[in-house]
């Protein structure tokens, strides 16, 4: 929505507000139709197809989340990126990793299983431990499961490698539109 507002100043010469409101109404509407669309094509052809259903519901949450993704956006927003990272760092305990290169330490939140706490294996091992085949009961339904003090996980710290906390980091750093995605990359 952010990239449309500059072309609806151009094609109804108008100023950013009133662009703005033009670019909102024509979203709603846009919108609207469709959940129209939608909802008359599930009543109708559509009504025994539960995938295409689920599919087309799907796509109405994407309209709505792509304009929260504008809105909150570090391009155009990198205000937001800052508090954010304020936010992280006032709540999340822990020892903090060594920056890479012009990059701030940042607190690391790593905590496993008790039932793990002997384990001195390597750190993809602990990648299984919430699978159901390595808890004490295999079922997978939270309401099935059993409430016995011995089956509870208590949260203590692990260390992991760098590689998996900067792995994300890193990754969208190597992508092409890095300049526009990361202001601070």
């Amino acid at each position: 929505m952010t990239n449309a507002v500059w072309p609806f100043m151009q094609w109804h010469n108008v100023g950013v507000p009133e662009a703005k409101r033009l670019v909102q109404q024509v979203t709603n509407k846009y919108e609207k139709d469709f959940q129209q669309s939608v909802r008359d094509f599930i009543t109708g052809e559509g009504e025994d197809d539960v995938k295409l259903q689920t599919y087309l519901k799907a796509q109405g949450q994407q309209i709505p989340e792509n304009v929260t993704w504008s809105l909150r956006c570090p391009r155009y927003h990198p205000e937001l990126c800052e508090e954010a990272d304020r936010s992280l760092h006032s709540t999340v305990k822990g020892l903090s990793i060594p920056p890479k290169e012009g990059r701030r330490a940042v607190p690391r939140p790593d905590f496993y299983c008790a039932s793990y706490r002997a384990h001195q294996g390597s750190v993809s091992d602990y990648s299984s431990m919430w699978s159901a085949e390595n808890t004490p009961s295999s079922r997978s339904s939270v309401s099935s499961a059993s409430s016995n003090d011995e089956n509870r996980c208590e949260l203590r710290p692990v260390s992991l490698g760098l590689e998996y906390i900067l792995g994300p980091s890193d990754y969208i750093s190597s992508l092409s539109s890095k300049d526009v995605t990361m202001p601070n990359g």
